[in-house]
This record gives C-alpha cells, structure tokens and sequence, in this order.
C-alpha cells in the first residue's frame, strides 16, 4: 500500500508545475486569475464530493465475507481517469511565451531550436525576482493552513466529538462547498485588479492569508460541531483562494521559459516546507499539546508573519514584470 501510495505521489508531482506552465501558453494573460478559479474550484467540488461517491460505491459493492467495497472505488473512479490521462496525448502543444510576446512585441515567434537552461541558470535568474523571495514564508504559511490544520481538526473531530469517519466527510463536503463559491467571485476580482494595479493581487493574496489568522482561535473555542465546522469556514475559504491565485501569480513574475522550475520552487515550500514540515511538527507536538494547542501554534503566527511578508512583497511586483519585458525584448 505505501509503494502504491508513493507511487501515485510521484505521479502526481507535475501538476502544479506542468499544468501551469501549459495553462499560462494556452490562455491570454488576462482571464488567468478565472482560469485558476475555474481549475481549483473544479478540483475543489470533486474533492468535496468524492466522499459521497465513494461511501455509495463502497456500500453497493460489499459483500458477504471479506469482500471489501472500498476497493471498487478505486478500479471505478480510476477509469475517467485513466480516459483522460489517454486523452491528453493528443491534446496539441501550445506555443511557449505566445501571450508575453504578443503582449510585449506585438507578435509572436517559435523559436526553431530553442537553448535549455541549465539549473543554475534557472535557479540564479528565479533568484533575481525580488517577489519571489519575499513570499516563500507566506506560501509556506499556506501548506500550515491547507494541509497540517484539517488534519488535527479531524482528530478534534474524532476524539473531542465522537464523529465517524462519514461525518467528518459530510462536514468537510458542507465546508468545501463553500469555498467553490467563493472562487466564482475572486478569479475575475483577481483579472480586473492585475489590470488595474498588479502590486494588489499580491496584497489580495497576502490579506487572505493574514486575516484567515482571526477565525482559528474562534474556531477551536466552539463547544459544538456545527459551530466548530462554521468558524472553519472563512479559513479555509481565504486559504483556497490565496492558494487557487498562486499559479497565476507565479505565471506573471516568472519567465515563460522557467515557468516549470519556479513553479515547482513555490510548490516546494507550499508542500513540503509547510504540510510535510507542519506534519512532522504536529507529530511531535500533537500528543503533549493536544490538536486544539498544536494547530493554532502552527497556523495563527505563520498565517499573520507570512501574509504581512507577501503583502510588502507586492512592492516588488512591478520591478519583475520590468524584468520580464526587457528579456522579452533582448529576444526580438
């Protein structure tokens, strides 16, 4: 089971960096931030979904014995799966930089033979993006509150309230939903502010991830499920968000040509810094401190530290874009 899971992980480690990458190519610059909503809300509805789907499937397929339903959720679910994975080789490549170039010089090119780009060199030219650098303790502050927090909200969950397993999933559906609709308002919230002053999606970013600090002690206060579930809510609401506008963000102050590698730089401190390092901190603090004490020790300082980070950094907006456009036209 572990290896399968490993696996699947490894699997799954190009879609933040290259569905990105091939989002930005293949839609102007100016619908990206409803793009990202469309493309989060999307996985954000199958996800709060899925538990039901899953549970009716599991309940339809158990049998007598040792028959275990769960596992047809797998070999069902898997197979629109497997039809798009097949799909998307046929889908045709989209033309590198073609927006950016179109935006910059008016035209767009495919160059023949295109020069790679070493590691170091990507890695020193993404060092040189001042916005970058400021917004890694934010993104960082996110994994916290994406990935770390619902874990020990579910133990609370289990242990303080008594709920299975089906009614955690119930609530985390009621939740998600929430957070569905929210992204229909903030992705062309998003595109109207990048056109009128980029600096402030990057404070829109760092204002969501900030104040989503207030709900946590409120949350943790409740005596009741629904109250608990409620106050978690605008949290994980601002955090889907701030989460849903990182690529389109990273799609603007990035080269075409990094696109992937920065990408994939933010990913690493979303998911590895911030949930696998929340999860090992939670792990060691978990049982002396109780989920209640561990969570709104990870979350509320990072959340408040990290989104006060990323909103200063907006000032650096600005100054990258230049950057971009003089390569641009060192290009033609």
């Amino acid at each position: 089971f572990f290896w399968a899971r490993f696996g699947v992980g490894i699997a799954k480690a190009n879609t933040i960096p290259v569905h990105s990458s091939v989002i930005a190519d293949t839609y102007p610059i100016g619908i990206r931030g409803r793009i990202g909503a469309i493309d989060k809300g999307t996985g954000r509805l199958l996800a709060v979904t899925s538990p039901i789907l899953v549970g009716a499937i599991a309940a339809v397929a158990n049998g007598p014995g040792e028959i275990d339903g769960w596992r047809w959720a797998y070999y069902l679910l898997g197979i629109p799966v497997a039809v798009a994975a097949i799909a998307a080789f046929f889908l045709k490549e989209p033309q590198r930089g073609r927006w950016e170039k179109e935006d910059v010089l008016e035209e767009s090119f495919t160059e023949e033979d295109p020069l790679p780009v070493s590691m170091d060199a990507a890695f020193s030219r993404l060092m040189q993006i001042k916005t970058i650098k400021t917004v890694v303790v934010g993104f960082s502050a996110l994994g916290f509150g994406l990935f770390t927090a619902p874990v020990l909200e579910n133990l609370w969950l289990e242990d303080e309230f008594g709920l299975e397993s089906f009614e955690r999933g119930a609530w985390g559906t009621t939740a998600g939903l929430a957070t569905v609709g929210a992204l229909l308002y903030v992705g062309p919230k998003f595109d109207r502010m990048w056109r009128e002053n980029p600096t402030r999606t990057l404070h829109l970013v760092g204002a969501l991830i900030g104040f989503s600090a207030i709900f946590k002690p409120i949350q943790w206060a409740m005596p009741t499920v629904p109250l608990f579930i409620g106050f978690s809510i605008p949290t994980l609401v601002m955090l889907s968000t701030a989460f849903a506008m990182v690529s389109p963000l990273m799609q603007a102050i990035v080269p075409y040509r990094l696109r992937g590698t920065g990408t994939a730089l933010i990913t690493l401190y979303i998911f590895f810094v911030g949930g696998t390092g929340g999860g090992l901190i939670s792990f060691m603090f978990a049982d002396t401190w109780g989920p209640r004490i561990t969570t709104l020790v990870l979350t509320v300082p990072s959340a408040i530290i990290g989104g006060w980070i990323m909103y200063r950094g907006g000032r650096h907006v600005r100054g990258d874009l230049s950057l971009n456009v003089q390569e641009l036209l060192d290009e033609q």
